[in-house]
């Protein structure tokens, strides 16, 4: 089996050094590095570089055919002293026989020098993790539809405290409190921490005006009649869950009430066009979701590029191992594939009336695809 078919890149092995927070070392590995470890990709096998301290653990849980410490080759502390790092690296590769190396784009400059200067090949080149991770695998799967269980029953968490809390005076109260953005992206947290989940400080709570603008986090108090969006994205074992509803406490407006039932009915548009087997084009999703918006009057960047307000972003995006992964749902003639996890998220936004968006998570199947969510949608489900 070559390890290097697939990955398209001109050159006799992958060279990445990374702690675990880059996707591509946890992809390719497996192991959780708190510290930048080395990976190398061969085309007969894959080995990783760790300390000492990182052996132990390395040789249980990192999914690599061979393991290896750095004091094999050490004249120093790499910690202490860049050019036994350099010393480490160049052993270490002179060993492995390889010459010709590529490497991530964000490899370090100076680290990059120094081992041309020892007379190896470095050619930097786009992550190669990004295209094997379109199709997820039934484990990366599993994960995903946990993480999306999981937020769906923060937003129904968030909606049962909107349901209680009540207007008075122009304000939302809840438990003889004002509700604030800050308290409800707080009570959503907590729910999330107690089901172990890594929680983004960037969940995002926002009303009124704060709505219209599609990563706005929100602040300060809540505003009744208009709409109130609920963006989360908690993570756990790696994987990312990502949905978006819009309430409104009280009763909108009937331009907004039309916003909702655009996006709901755009959303719906383009679930029709994903029915039909994979290999359809995500463009053909993207544009259904473009003619719905166009055909009601509002603006898209697709008829009017310089448009600031109406749908002004992609349909949705791949999710994963990161929270934004390709492809996006938007232009580009890239066919849907099996087992690909996309985000499905049409949105209107309109300073004056504040922002609509409805985002669900699904994975493309052989003959259409399965929806993780089943929240309720309808508008008088989300009037609370």
């Amino acid at each position: 089996m070559d390890l290097l078919e697939g990955l398209d890149i001109d050159a006799d092995s992958y060279l990445l050094r990374a702690d675990s927070s880059d996707p591509a070392m946890f992809y390719f590995t497996g192991f959780e590095a708190h510290d930048p470890v080395v990976y190398l990709r061969k085309r007969d096998e894959d080995i990783l570089l760790v300390s000492p301290l990182e052996m132990s653990r390395a040789k249980t849980e990192a999914d690599v055919d061979q393991v290896v410490s750095t004091s094999k080759y050490r004249e120093g502390d790499p910690r202490e002293n860049v050019d036994a790092h350099i010393q480490i690296f160049r052993a270490f590769l002179n060993e492995e026989k390889v010459e010709d190396i590529a490497v991530p784009e964000d490899f370090p400059l100076k680290l990059g020098d120094q081992l041309r200067e020892s007379g190896l090949s470095i050619s930097p080149v786009e992550d190669p993790s990004k295209e094997m991770r379109r199709v997820k695998t039934e484990e990366e799967l599993e994960k995903l539809r946990e993480a999306q269980d999981t937020t769906e029953k923060a937003m129904k968490h968030a909606k049962e405290i909107l349901e209680e809390a009540s207007v008075s005076e122009g304000e939302i109260y809840y438990r003889g409190e004002i509700l604030t953005s800050e308290r409800l992206r707080k009570s959503i947290k907590n729910l999330l921490f107690e089901n172990n989940y890594e929680v983004p400080e960037k969940t995002i709570v926002a009303s009124g005006e704060q709505s219209s603008r599609p990563h706005d986090l929100g602040s300060g108090n809540l505003k009744p009649g208009g709409p109130i969006i609920i963006d989360i994205f908690p993570r756990k074992d790696r994987y990312f869950g990502d949905m978006t509803r819009t309430f409104f406490k009280g009763e909108p407006s009937e331009k907004q009430k039309k916003m909702y039932g655009t996006v709901l009915k755009a959303q719906r548009q383009a679930f029709e066009v994903l029915e039909k087997e994979a290999g359809l084009k995500l463009s053909e999703v993207h544009g259904k979701v473009c003619d719905v918006f166009e055909n009601h009057g509002y603006d898209t960047l697709r008829n009017n590029p310089e448009t600031e307000e109406g749908f002004i972003h992609s349909t949705g995006h791949a999710v994963g191992l990161e929270l934004h992964e390709a492809p996006r749902v938007a232009n580009d003639d890239l066919e849907a594939e099996e087992n690909m996890v996309l985000t499905i998220e049409p949105g209107l936004y309109y300073e004056d009336l504040g922002g609509v968006r409805i985002e669900e998570m699904i994975v493309i199947k052989k003959e259409g695809f399965e929806n993780f969510n089943s929240m309720e949608k309808e508008l008088d489900e989300i009037i609370v």
